[in-house]
């Protein structure tokens, strides 16, 4: 019996203990700030799994971005248990949607412009509908905080739910104390930095926030400093930086920044650092370990970073070395970790500067026994995966590094396409970049076995580009051969194309190098001889049968007048014909065979036009000087695409009203196997043709008047 009571009591303690933990703490939202900072693009809402009642959760708009300084969105709350997350789209219609980062394996469920999924512990997520990563919904699903400080505690520094600027004007900041716990309260909002200067035993805890600081939270000369809970909202300069500082640990930290030099976390100097489970998104470096810069001196080591989601919507997640001593020239880096880290966006522009997991030592400095381990990098929208460099950058340094070495890559996966090859560059034979493992590096689910052989990989896909705006939506076409491929250009015609980033491009062909080439530039040759050679010729020949009286004597003759149009027209045709099929033979060789009648069908239509145009224009022009103007602002106009063709920074908006943009493209798809299909474009073709034909024999008719 006892026994049994006992198993009874058991079981009501549990369920009643179940009970009281599952749990939804919301934050209230100072009046000051309500409206000003309130974004209406979601309605989000939550609940506890099975309740029935949803909470409403305020959203607030946060900056992202420094080149477009776009308007996400950021909720938060507290939850124990089981909660459901409910998000409304108000703006446009709900297509696509993805809850990042993938790792999580968080599903998403879509009826209509709402989306549920369903959290069983705290996360720290990126909501994307139809592709869009810049005004994207970011849910911050935190921990119920256990031991709140009493606010009576003289060594208590307790920022209630409101606004709270700091009496040290001139500073922005508020200063904190050794010995001291500082407490922000869920709706608490500083518009202010925190200042650790020469201090210890310093503990900043809470899920209150700081607004827009001049810079977050300061750590200099300092040791023993907690960070636990904060969010950082648009500081215009670092989230948090630590200088010559001992024993920092941060955990749970959100950031948002926009700004140039609104680096996430910075180290300078420091050693014994713990970052765990924190949300990184800046417009600068996410994380930089640097040693010796401004007041600060010694080496960093020691440093593990664990658990966390990077962001970079500008420079490097991850950025290790650049700043040291070149005056005592013996500063360190060591003994890093990175592990479990998702990486969601990279993007930089300098080839000098990027990589997602980048040692780019100047200033003397030697980085060693460094470890990347189970990094996840989700998408890549210009730089590389790795970048291990040696260098000496005067505009941020006075000198070289000393070396890189005993790195290692462990399980390490990358999805995305547009990548540039990733770099080991020492500077020279003394300072090297050596002794670096990669093992279990996976990109796009294919496992990688050297950086050779990744580089391959990165630039499999990439060796061409170019557009294609013939068809409605205009769309980019890889014309693949070797692994030297223009990037540059590559990721900026997708910019152009596809603003959103959800273009997809089309790899056409397995060219090598030279056959890419050899395509590529008789293709442009058939194109300018047709444009320039054949409608001159035309003319000339036309021009000396009028000097003649050729055209007096067609006058008197009892024929049809358009056989003699289509007499002239033809013999060009046959012409340009047999050119085209001698250059493609010759160019492309007997691989060219395959792709001759297509081409030829394109060099009929481009013929037929420009033979039709330049015998127009000798009709109805006086003399040859006249018609050299003529020729050269037709030539010319129609001569454009070509040089488009190979320029991606052309506006779009305008091109595909270009109509030999259309034809050339037809002429270059042919050379590469994918003929035109469009029945739209050789309509308008054929059209065009039977329209100059007609205005042709109109011009013919009144000229041979003219004669008599």
């Amino acid at each position: 019996m006892n026994r049994l009571i006992r198993i009874a009591l058991t079981f009501l303690l549990v369920m009643t203990s179940g009970v009281i933990q599952a749990e939804i703490v919301i934050y209230p939202v100072p009046q000051g700030i309500y409206y000003a900072r309130h974004n209406d693009d979601y309605t989000v809402k939550v609940r506890q799994v099975g309740e029935k009642d949803w909470v409403d959760l305020y959203e607030y708009n946060v900056k992202v971005d420094m080149d477009t300084k776009s308007d996400a969105t950021m909720v938060q709350f507290d939850f124990s248990g089981k909660v459901e997350v409910l998000v409304q789209k108000n703006n446009g219609e709900l297509r696509s949607a993805v809850v990042r980062p993938l790792s999580k394996g968080i599903q998403p469920e879509i009826d209509g412009n709402f989306l549920l999924f369903t959290l069983d512990k705290p996360q720290k997520l990126s909501v994307e509908f139809n592709g869009d990563r810049l005004n994207n919904l970011h849910v911050f699903a935190n921990p119920i905080i256990e031991n709140v400080p009493d606010k009576n505690d003289p060594n208590v520094m307790y920022f209630e739910s409101g606004i709270h600027e700091p009496t040290d004007v001139a500073g922005k900041c508020f200063r904190i104390p050794s010995n001291t716990t500082v407490y922000l309260e869920g709706g608490a909002v500083l518009k202010g930095c925190l200042t650790c200067d020469s201090v210890e035993n310093v503990k900043i805890l809470g899920h209150g926030m700081l607004l827009e600081p001049q810079q977050g939270i300061s750590v200099a000369y300092s040791k023993n400093v907690l960070i636990d809970g904060i969010t950082v909202v648009n500081s215009r300069h670092y989230t948090v930086s630590g200088g010559q500082s001992q024993g920092i640990t941060i955990k749970n930290l959100k950031s948002f920044s926009y700004q140039g030099w609104s680096d996430g976390l910075d180290f300078m100097s420091c050693s014994d650092v713990v970052i765990d489970d924190v949300f990184l998104r800046n417009s600068d470096d996410c994380i930089a370990i640097y040693t010796h810069r401004w007041n600060y001196y010694g080496d960093s080591r020691n440093i593990r970073v664990l658990n966390s989601t990077l962001w970079a919507d500008i420079a490097h997640p991850i950025n290790i070395g650049t700043h040291g001593n070149t005056k005592t020239g013996d500063e360190v880096l060591e003994d890093i970790l990175f592990k479990n880290i998702d990486i969601l966006e990279h993007d930089e522009d300098d080839r000098d500067y990027q990589g997602c997991m980048t040692i780019n030592v100047g200033d003397h400095n030697l980085a060693q026994n460094i470890t990347f381990e189970d990094i996840r990098v989700e998408h890549i929208q210009e730089g590389q995966l790795f970048h291990l460099r040696v260098m000496y950058n005067q505009k941020y340094n006075t000198g070289p590094g000393r070396g890189v070495r005993n790195i290692t890559f462990r399980n390490i996966s990358c999805t995305g396409k547009y990548i540039n090859p990733s770099l080991m560059e020492g500077y020279d034979k003394n300072r090297k970049v050596e002794n670096i493992l990669f093992e279990n590096i996976m990109l796009n689910g294919k496992r990688i076995a050297s950086l050779e052989e990744l580089n391959n990989a990165l630039a499999s896909d990439t060796n061409g580009v170019g557009i294609d705006a013939s068809g409605k939506t205009p769309h980019v076409l890889f014309y693949a051969a070797t692994e030297k491929a223009d990037r540059h250009r590559t990721d900026y015609a997708l910019s152009l194309l596809s603003p959103d980033g959800n273009d997809t491009a089309k790899t056409v062909g397995s060219n090598s190098p030279e056959m890419k080439q050899r395509r590529e530039i008789t293709c442009e040759l058939l194109f300018i001889e047709i444009v320039a050679v054949g409608f001159l010729g035309i003319a000339s020949v036309l021009f000396k049968e009028k000097q003649m009286g050729v055209i007096r004597v067609h006058a008197i003759m009892p024929l049809h007048k358009s056989l003699f149009v289509c007499s002239k027209i033809m013999l060009f045709l046959i012409t340009d014909l047999v050119f085209a099929a001698l250059m493609v033979l010759f160019n492309v060789g007997l691989d060219g065979m395959s792709v001759l009648p297509a081409v030829l069908v394109q060099t009929a239509i481009l013929s037929l036009i420009m033979a039709l145009a330049g015998f127009g224009c000798t009709m109805l022009l006086r003399d040859f000087k006249q018609f050299s103007l003529a020729y050269l602002v037709i030539a010319l106009f129609a001569a454009t695409p070509v040089f488009l063709a190979a320029n991606t920074s052309v506006k779009m908006a305008w091109i595909d009203y270009h109509p030999f943009y259309h034809v050339y493209m037809g002429l270059k798809n042919a050379f590469f196997g994918v003929p035109t299909t469009n029945p739209v474009y050789y309509a308008g073709a054929i059209g065009a043709i039977i329209l100059l034909f007609l205005l042709v024999e109109a011009a013919f008719r009144k000229e041979m008047g003219k004669e008599g």
